[in-house]
């Protein structure tokens, strides 16, 4: 028993001292280690980047947690995705020390995952918060998270909330504490096709929201929702204002003249946007009322107007806006677009020259005007890519070429336009009328094929007696014409191209006038071939054309090639029953009408 006890202590002894050893060793891996950890720690510092300053990291840490947060908000991206920056802490012990003792890094928050959220919350400390959401519905977890954050509103820098306009409603209306630094708002109804609650109206947006105490709030967007002109959101700082409320079923915006009530207050307003949240007159009102009040604008630089013509020309009556403003319109319906039209004008008028002009017919009830304050120089106007005009006019009438002509009749703007470029995808665009409102025009590019007032509006000299003033000359500065798609006459072999010739008079005229054609470019026209250009080229100084030899046929459109191939298959084809007109036609008036040129 003595000898068997022994052997126990020895084992013992010997496993406590393996046990200690072992220990040792570890500590002194562990040493090691902590040593390594230091001279790489060291070796880092060595780093050109190393020798920064721990404020400008931080700088550019904000920088790119800004970055992506932007990115994130606008895409809905997942936590993953949101908080993507966060490798910058992953680099070393000191970028992790930097970033963890920085809360504004921590501070722009886009709710994904609550569990995640709560911890970037509670790092952001007190620093200003940027915050973004889609609540799916009232009760999602984000929203009880979200109301959380409101407890602190006065922190919030930037809100972005997308979501069913019920529950944003809902949410709002527990949010009563003031917003002190509130700089940019946007709550965006997400509109879904099977959400039943859509397709009836909704409660307005709680007048109570932040107690209406948003002193300093310079961006402001609403989207589907139900808000009225009296809410305490328009403020006098607004910078920017965006108010989407097309998808609304009541009009419950309030009266126009609350409208011009909050417009009136916002002196500092840039940017104002507005998509059926102008004030809409009974259906039974087919003229305007008269001018309320001026309400001046001063700094205004974009002005954005979607909603019926009659609405839009009433806002625009009562606007004193500065001559630079980029004016984005769209008219809808026929009542009030000659309204619609003339103050327009009236606005084009006070504004800069429009020295580039793009008129399109996009339907016989549709038309498209966009303009530029400076002259848009372009290779190819079909299809180089123009900047964004600074004029940009959408209307969208009923009636068969009622817009068209009122938009002409009234086309002051085209006083001093020196580049107009028409794309007549519907015929009748009163060309005299059109024409004699550009006097200072220097370059026309017509698209696709002009109807038969186009080249006696441009020949109008023609029809008036010798005259030594140029005035006399439709278009006496014109020295640049540009024609995409032309269709030089009939191609049959028999028939003259009278619109070629009409073409030859008006240039040689122009000569005669003293006021030539200096340039004329010709591409994709239509039965136009080497001669025809030849003889053009003898009367303009420079012609450019591309080349392209197309011709019209009752089967649709053959080039060059594919002509002398048929005809070649022609030659060889032995002709066993020859035609002859005059087999099938009494009279010559029978032979007249068979010679009429297709497309006639």
């Amino acid at each position: 028993m003595n000898t068997t006890l022994g052997l126990k202590r020895s084992s013992e002894c010997r496993d406590d001292v393996v046990a200690h050893e072992r220990k040792v060793l570890e500590e002194r891996i562990a040493h090691h280690a902590d040593t390594i950890v230091e001279l790489k720690m060291q070796l880092n510092t060595m780093t050109p980047i190393a020798r920064l300053p721990p404020e400008i990291l931080a700088e550019i840490f904000g920088l790119v947690s800004t970055t992506q947060y932007e990115e994130s908000w606008r895409r809905h991206y997942g936590s993953s995705q949101v908080y993507k920056w966060l490798s910058v802490a992953h680099v070393c012990r000191v970028w992790r020390a930097i970033a963890l003792d920085t809360p504004r890094l921590w501070s722009r928050i886009v709710l994904t995952r609550p569990e995640v959220d709560k911890e970037v919350l509670a790092r952001s400390k007190k620093a200003p918060l940027w915050i973004s959401a889609n609540i799916h519905h009232q009760d999602d977890e984000r929203a009880a998270l979200l109301n959380t954050i409101m407890e602190d509103s006065v922190r919030l820098k930037d809100l972005h909330l997308t979501g069913p306009a019920r529950a944003l409603q809902h949410l709002s209306a527990k949010w009563t504490n003031r917003a002190d630094a509130l700089e940019f708002l946007s709550l965006n109804s997400a509109y879904r096709l099977f959400d039943h609650a859509s397709f009836f109206a909704t409660p307005p947006l709680s007048a109570n929201l932040f107690s209406g105490h948003v002193p300093r709030l310079r961006h402001l967007s609403i989207c589907r929702l139900n808000v009225g002109w009296t809410s305490p959101l328009f403020c006098s700082t607004l910078r920017t204002l965006t108010i989407d409320a097309r998808n609304e079923h009541s009009d419950s915006t309030g009266e126009f003249s609350h409208l011009l009530d909050a417009l009136d207050n916002m002196q500092f307003l840039e940017k104002l946007s507005l998509t059926d949240a102008v004030p809409r007159l009974p259906d039974e009102v087919v003229a305007i009322p008269e001018t309320q009040r001026a309400i001046r604008l001063p700094r205004l630089r974009v002005l954005e107007v979607y909603s019926d013509a009659i609405d839009c020309a009433r806002l625009l009556r009562h606007l004193v806006i500065p001559r630079d403003v980029k004016l984005k319109l769209t008219a809808r319906t026929e009542r009030g677009s000659e309204d619609f039209v003339q103050a327009l004008s009236d606005q084009l008028g006070q504004a800069n020259h429009l020295l580039s002009v793009r008129l399109e017919r996009r339907s016989i009830s549709q038309v498209h005007l966009r303009g530029w304050w400076s002259v848009i120089k372009s290779r190819d106007p079909v299809f180089d890519i123009p900047p964004e005009p600074d004029v940009d006019v959408y209307m969208d009438t009923t009636p068969f070429g009622q817009s068209v002509h009122s938009l002409v009749a009234n086309a002051t703007f085209l006083s001093h336009t020196q580049r107009l470029l028409i794309e007549p995808t519907s015929r009748n665009w009163y060309w005299r009328l059109l024409l004699a409102q550009a006097p200072e025009l220097r370059e026309l590019s017509l698209i696709a094929e002009a109807d038969d007032g186009f080249l006696p509006a441009l020949s109008a000299i023609l029809d008036t007696a010798p005259s030594e003033n140029n005035d006399a000359v439709a278009c006496p500065r014109l020295h640049t014409l540009e024609l995409y798609g032309a269709r030089f006459g009939c191609s049959h072999s028999d028939h003259e191209s009278q619109w070629l010739e009409d073409m030859v008079e008006w240039l040689i005229a122009r000569c005669n006038a003293e006021t030539p054609i200096q340039q004329l470019d010709l591409r994709m026209c239509v039965n136009a071939d080497e001669d025809d250009v030849s003889r053009l080229a003898e009367i303009v100084p420079e012609l450019t054309w591309d080349g392209r030899v197309s011709y019209e046929r009752a089967s649709g459109m053959l080039d060059s090639e594919e002509e002398d191939a048929m005809d070649d298959d022609y030659e060889d084809e032995e002709v066993l029953f020859p035609l002859d007109p005059t087999d099938f036609y009494d009279d010559d008036a029978d032979l007249e009408l068979w010679m009429i040129p297709f497309g006639w």
